[in-house]
């Protein structure tokens, strides 16, 4: 960041020169593509028509004065008010320059280094002459030039005697190239035979959708960003690993208005393959956003997916897979028709309609698993109901769980002992759902982890106090298409104090700090659809720096009982999974004797003895090296008994007693 910021203020000095010069040429206008300089194995390029123009709207608008505050952003800020000196001071010559498109892209030049190519469209002062002789009259004594030939083509070698920083330009055509590494230069005069970007399809069809449009536009090129990305974080991502097997360019265009708003706007190409999830949601239609009328006032974050047909998004998902994990699946879901003597499809996926939507809702004291809900409209609620019947009705026929059902306010709230269905169904987007309570509310059938969740969507349901419902919420969330393959939606304060349970004690200090900055955005809403063959996504962030106040919710309820055989199983009462010593474990095999789960180098994270579906006997849990972390028992699903913890070394660091789930704290 510190290198871009240094070479930009040295490229907009020579703009200024070059602007001055230009007063005094008159020549015929050549025409070249800034995009043809730039070699293909750029991370991402940035591109503005007016770059000058658009700096002055960011850097003056009302979301950077609030953010430069942060203190994370004041090495930033110092470089940006430098920078905006230098443009202010020259703002008489920078307004004879006129508008240049400048396009900024990133490269690797060696192995973990990566530095800025600046491609600036000059017009008519590329034709000037003796350039090196009027820099040198302009400049004095604080910068000496030098030139050499690469390709036929002038290389001017800028040297700045104070810094003792290098730069290197050259003018091709009606372009000004500008780096600080050689090797950057010289890879932008060899695509003047190959032109490869330029006339790569793949990226012309999301960039001239983009380019020249709002403040500037970015484009970015998956196949080299993962690598990018894995150098500044220092560790790959599972995600961008993806992205880039399956995506070929994403650019997007930036705007904000008046008020600070931002929109950013911009298409992406993919692949035809098969093995992609992106393409399996794409490909299953698209679906309207009912779930607006239903979802609270105080979601805290929804992903929305739209399809034309559930089973069709079960199978493209299902095709999408590798052939070994296909056949598990498909394994997995035979023994569990077999076992319940029900058809997943008639039963489950027969009856859904075209959106599903997994929601977080407001914080409270049930846990840090329990915020969340998955919702699936129905086409018809009677059908949904009857369906969702039998499937319940051959679970306590089939399995040693019999449910008290719950009434609350006219809804009948049951329970579905199928673990890890939706999971296996429509993947790891719907993990969070283990095995579900679920009630119908309209024409939804809302799942959750816990009942009090779900009777607190009965409430703001009832009383109107929804996203639909709610004037402001209502007009944020109406920017959108009806229709679309995904939309997320998130409240940044009420996410904001989710993060708690989710991040460990010293993270949480750090987040409080810049909690002001994190929320003077509350509402952000993402919407991606299908656009022929691209995708096309459409990002809104609504700036107000002064929002409302948002706390955690303290649930009083009745306990929730249900039978296991003859022994009565009491749910767990609130801030039982609060606790950050219990791991959340599935069990998708009500058979299994032990469960155990492991890290992604293969070595084992953790193992439990298992009793019809239920933790009961040994647990270990263990560090990626190896050492053993925790040792304790499960009694009927409860941690029970005496709890050991250790740290990498080995070492003991606590003991903890615990009877019923409930630990025993000492007089």
């Amino acid at each position: 960041m510190k290198t871009f910021f240094k070479t930009l203020i040295v490229l907009i000095f020579i703009a200024v020169v070059l602007g001055f010069i230009y007063l005094f040429i008159i020549s015929r206008e050549e025409r070249f593509q800034s995009v043809y300089l730039i070699p293909p194995d750029a991370a991402f390029i940035i591109e503005s028509e007016n770059p000058f123009k658009a700096w002055d709207r960011i850097v003056h608008s009302e979301p950077w004065n609030f953010l430069k505050s942060n203190e994370l952003l004041a090495d930033i800020n110092q470089k940006v008010e430098s920078i905006d000196s230098v443009v202010s001071s020259k703002r008489f010559l920078l307004r004879l320059f006129g508008n240049r498109k400048i396009m900024v892209s990133s490269h690797r030049y060696q192995p973990g280094n990566y530095e800025f190519l600046f491609v600036v469209d000059l017009k008519k002062a590329s034709m000037l002459k003796n350039l090196k002789n009027h820099l040198n009259k302009l400049t004095g004594d604080e910068l000496s030039f030098a030139q050499r030939n690469y390709n036929e083509q002038e290389i001017f070698e800028m040297f700045d005697r104070k810094s003792g920083k290098v730069y290197y330009f050259s003018i091709i055509k009606n372009q000004l190239v500008f780096s600080s590494v050689h090797r950057l230069i010289e890879a932008s005069i060899d695509q003047l035979d190959k032109l490869t970007l330029g006339r790569d399809l793949n990226y012309i069809e999301v960039a001239r959708r983009t380019s020249g449009k709002g403040l500037f536009s970015v484009c970015i090129n998956h196949r080299c960003f993962r690598e990018y990305i894995t150098h500044l974080m220092g560790k790959s991502s599972e995600l961008l690993d993806h992205m880039s097997d399956y995506l070929y360019y994403t650019a997007a265009s930036l705007d904000m208005d008046e008020s600070g708003n931002l929109q950013i706007t911009g298409y992406t190409s993919m692949s035809d393959s098969s093995g992609s999830y992106i393409r399996a949601l794409v490909t299953s239609g698209q679906g309207m956003h009912d779930v607006f009328n239903l979802a609270p006032a105080r979601t805290a974050s929804m992903v929305n997916i739209g399809f034309g047909n559930a089973s069709k998004l079960y199978g493209n998902i299902n095709a999408s897979l590798d052939e070994q994990t296909r056949q598990s699946l498909q394994s997995t879901i035979r023994q569990t028709e077999k076992k319940l003597k029900v058809s997943i499809e008639k039963n489950l996926l027969g009856w859904m309609d075209d959106e599903m939507v997994l929601m977080q809702t407001q914080p409270s004291n049930l846990g840090r698993q329990n915020e969340f809900a998955i919702v699936f409209k129905a086409k018809n609620i009677q059908s949904a109901q009857e369906n969702l019947d039998i499937l319940a009705t051959q679970v306590r026929k089939n399995s040693p769980v019999r449910f008290r059902e719950i009434q609350y306010k006219g809804h009948v709230i049951n329970y579905l002992h199928i673990p890890g269905i939706f999971k296996l169904l429509f993947g790891r987007l719907l993990k969070r759902i283990e095995k579900p309570y679920y009630t119908m509310i309209d024409r939804f059938v809302v799942f959750s982890n816990h009942p009090q969740t779900i009777k607190s969507i009965i409430d703001d349901f009832e009383s109107g106090n929804t996203l639909s419902g709610t004037e402001h919420l209502s007009q944020f969330t109406g920017n959108f298409s009806e229709k679309s393959t995904v939309l997320m939606y998130f409240q940044t304060p009420v996410l904001f104090s989710n993060l708690k349970g989710f991040v460990s004690s010293k993270t949480w200090a750090g987040l409080i700090k810049n909690k002001k900055y994190f929320e003077s955005f509350p509402n952000i809403g993402i919407q991606v659809a299908s656009d022929k063959s691209l995708l096309k996504f459409n990002l809104l962030a609504e700036y107000n720096p002064v929002y409302e106040e948002f706390y955690p919710v303290n649930y009083q309820f009745e306990p929730v009982s249900f039978y296991f055989e003859d022994t009565l199983i009491h749910f767990p009462l609130a801030g039982e999974e609060t606790k950050d010593e219990e791991p959340a474990i599935v069990i998708h095999d009500l058979d299994a004797s032990r469960h155990e789960a492991f890290y992604d180098n293969g070595k084992i994270r953790l193992s439990v003895e298992l009793k019809k579906g239920l933790r009961h006997g040994a647990y270990r849990e263990y560090y990626e090296n190896g050492a053993l972390k925790v040792r304790g028992r499960y009694r009927n699903d409860l941690m029970d008994g005496t709890w050991k913890y250790f740290d990498e070394s080995g070492k003991e660091t606590e003991t903890r007693e615990y009877q019923d789930g409930e630990r025993v704290m000492d007089e």
